[in-house]
């Protein structure tokens, strides 16, 4: 292998290196929404064994999937569906065609297995990460491994006996598209690992979002890479045991995600993590979806069609509670940050206008019963004609009023863009002014439901005070016309 094909993943004068400052790039809000709908969806099961048995199909995929993705065996897609849905057992591996091996297919199998048990007992435990306990869950991965093939530096190929449990002591040697790949070099590995630890641990405590953590944590052991074997196993699990305490799922990326997987570790080697943490993210959807599916086979099947009807409306209706809850507390936290930023906008602007006139009023408050209904009364017609899509409930209002030689107001109306496919918000803003309805001339600010925003679009402060100026501008050319 020449020098110039020879890439270094693992960085040779800083090693491995901690987040970002800034890892708002990194997190989403689809997160907290999947560990809201499973948590809902436990609540309404409960019966022990069907959440167990749903479960236990999770885990057989990821102990097959895991397995083929690393390349320690293969199984055809239609023999990991069987040993999914009815358990792992040599018969069944057995009538694979790519299996060679299949009583060697079935440990490894079992030892992925014990070794997510062993990974759920470790985050049932509370404690934090130490070397030990990842050197622990390698012994247990790698059980039924006796050996590993080794490159050398000039790609040939050789074979050593697998130390269970403990770093290597061969360089790393991958060839991928041609290109040479080098890895923590083994007298830098234990040293390198207590600061993995270390940094992982501070990521805990600091409050990290899981899915960045398991990111961050999956990535920087493939790149140390510490043991001769099986350091795609142990990442995967470490993962998933990150995941696992945060009440999500394991990290289970399948034969499909393979290509992908490669690629977010290639983006995460040029420092870009953001395509790792959003694929873990896709996997937890799909196997919050798998989970659910399975709930629902494992339920004895309905005996009338009362019944029939009645589980699929429990089912739509527990989908639509959580979708409304989520929608209802970001219209809340979007209307509460709008009538804060509207307050301040009022206070610069009130006392110009006192010295003016004493006897002006100007207060800024939000939605009541009253303004409901008259959103129903005398708005929704002008403001259907004007916005397309159309507000829909549930919407609220933040509003000032005022009164200058005559009442008049400014109203911005806060609603769900299509509430029955997503939560995300729109703003649209109306002025009053002596009783005439008018839509002002600004564009609508959306709230998207992935956004990062904790508290409303970050430009919604000057959006307001535009609203606010073009109300007061309409208000002085009304002042000025003569009567």
């Amino acid at each position: 292998m020449s020098e110039n094909t020879t890439l270094h993943v693992w960085p040779l004068e800083t090693g491995i290196t901690d987040l970002p400052a800034d890892i708002s790039t990194l997190s989403t809000a689809e997160v907290g929404r999947i560990r809201a709908a499973w948590s809902m969806r436990k609540a309404a099961t409960p019966d022990a064994a069907v959440l167990h048995s749903a479960l236990d199909e999770l885990n057989r995929e990821w102990s097959i999937e895991t397995g083929v993705v690393e390349g320690i065996f293969e199984v055809d897609r239609s023999i990991s569906q069987s040993l999914i849905a009815d358990g792992l057992t040599l018969g069944v591996v057995a009538r694979g065609a790519s299996v060679k091996d299949p009583a060697a297919v079935l440990a490894h199998l079992w030892d992925h297995m014990n070794s997510l048990n062993l990974m759920f007992e470790m985050a049932g435990s509370g404690q934090n990460l130490t070397v030990e306990k990842i050197k622990e869950l390698h012994a247990a991965l790698t059980r039924s491994q006796a050996s590993v093939e080794l490159l050398d530096d000039k790609g040939r190929k050789g074979s050593i006996p697998l130390v269970h449990g403990d770093w290597k002591q061969w360089p790393s040697n991958v060839v991928r598209d041609e290109k040479h790949l080098t890895y923590c070099l083994p007298a830098r590995v234990a040293s390198e690992m207590d600061r993995l630890v270390q940094m992982h641990n501070a990521h805990i405590a600091s409050g990290v979002p899981a899915e960045v953590q398991a990111a961050w944590l999956l990535h920087r052991l493939t790149q140390i890479r510490p043991f001769q074997d099986g350091n795609g196993r142990v990442a995967h699990t470490l993962a998933s045991m990150i995941l696992h305490r945060a009440n999500l799922f394991p990290v289970t990326l399948d034969r499909d995600d393979a290509a992908r997987y490669i690629e977010s570790l290639e983006m995460a080697d040029a420092g870009d993590l953001r395509p790792l943490s959003l694929l873990i993210v896709r996997n937890q959807r799909r196997s919050y979806q798998r989970v659910v599916n399975a709930i629902e086979r494992s339920r004895p099947g309905p005996s009338t069609l009362e019944e029939a009807v009645q589980r699929l409306s429990d089912i739509a209706a527990l989908r639509d509670d959580a979708r409304m809850a989520r929608i209802l507390s970001r219209i809340s936290l979007f209307r509460k940050s709008l009538l804060d930023h509207l307050a301040t906008a009022v206070d610069g602007v009130k006392a110009p206008l006192i010295a003016i006139n004493p006897l002006v009023e100007m207060q800024a408050s939000e939605s009541s019963q009253n303004s409901h209904n008259r959103f129903h009364t005398e708005l929704r017609h002008l403001i259907e004609r004007t916005w397309q899509p159309a507000p829909k409930r549930p919407f609220a209002w933040v509003q000032v009023e005022g009164a200058l030689d005559g009442a008049w107001q400014l109203v911005v109306l806060i609603h769900a863009v299509a509430p029955d496919m997503d939560e995300s918000l729109q703003a649209v803003a109306v002025t009053n002014v002596n009783g005439e309805w008018e839509p002002i001339p600004v564009e609508p600010i959306n709230w998207p439901s992935d956004s990062m925003d904790l508290a409303g679009p970050a430009e919604a402060e000057q959006w307001l005070k535009s609203a606010l100026t073009i109300t007061l501008g309409m208000l002085t050319r009304r002042l000025a016309t003569p009567k």
